[in-house]
């Protein structure tokens, strides 16, 4: 199982042409030199005081007058991180599952293996 990413800032940028979520950790203002360095334009970025998820940072974005002209392509990445969440917790589920069919297949042989000295 893969270990959630925590961040503190986000934003938006284009690059290309194309907007995109963006995210990082630690200070916001050398990320911010190095998107103008490669040609990064329009970009908004925000620090949080607290460690977030990508799906976090988008819910808080989503709440901020300044990234409402953003909605779609904030709401894009939600839901893609929401279904990558999902995509985990259903391995989790497999794993959790096959572990207690395993656990029941062990205790199934135990009491066969009694069973005779049972009258």
């Amino acid at each position: 199982m893969t270990m959630k990413q925590k961040y503190t800032f986000g934003g938006v940028s284009a690059y290309n042409g194309e907007y995109k979520v963006r995210v990082g950790q630690g200070k916001y203002e050398d990320r911010i030199k190095a998107m103008v360095a490669k040609g990064h334009t329009d970009i908004c970025l925000v620090n949080f005081d607290t460690k977030m998820s990508k799906a976090e940072i988008c819910m808080k974005l989503l709440d901020m007058d300044t990234f409402k002209k953003f909605y779609d392509i904030i709401t894009m990445t939600y839901h893609k991180k929401m279904a990558d969440t999902g995509k985990e917790q259903t391995k989790v589920m497999k794993l959790q599952n096959l572990s207690a069919i395993k656990n029941s297949m062990e205790t199934v042989k135990e009491e066969e293996q009694f069973s005779k000295y049972i009258v």
